[in-house]
């Protein structure tokens, strides 16, 4: 009797691996999603933002702006690639709203905001490097993730 006790709790175990290892990786998807989907959220927000007080500017000049940062990262996996355009993102944010003059006089400026930054993600870090930058009113930013050697 004990040993059938025992064989069922053995295959129960098993089975309950099993299912924790089969489960991980959908787990780990749908994390990523979540993640993509606050990103997309967050930045359509901001976007929101930025219409509403475009529209009241439109009203009083017709002044062109920075309405919305749109970032493309390569990067070695997904994970990696959403934390490089947060981080882009979070450091460019302060050009929001900014006159494309200021932007078209210095157009280093946001090279120089984001070249060489290191990004660190599940302790492996990243150096930031700038492939390209296009000023308009949506400012366009495509950067590369390089992977940075371990230290020891």
């Amino acid at each position: 009797m004990m040993e059938k006790i025992a064989i069922f709790l053995v295959g129960m175990v098993a089975g309950a691996t099993f299912i924790v290892a089969v489960k991980g990786h959908d787990l780990d998807h749908l994390y990523l999603q979540r993640n993509q989907l606050r990103q997309e959220n967050k930045e359509l927000l901001e976007e929101i933002d930025s219409l509403k007080k475009d529209l009241l500017n439109r009203q009083r000049q017709s002044i062109r702006r920075v309405r919305t940062i749109e970032v493309e990262a390569n990067a070695p996996d997904e994970f990696t690639k959403l934390a490089i355009v947060k981080n882009v993102k979070n450091r460019t944010r302060a050009l929001l709203d900014k006159e494309l003059s200021f932007l078209d006089s210095d157009p280093k400026l946001v090279t120089d905001l984001i070249e060489g930054r290191i990004v660190t993600v599940d302790n492996q870090s990243y150096q930031i490097r700038v492939e390209a930058v296009y000023i308009g009113e949506t400012l366009r930013i495509w950067v590369e993730g390089i992977k940075q050697a371990v230290s020891s």
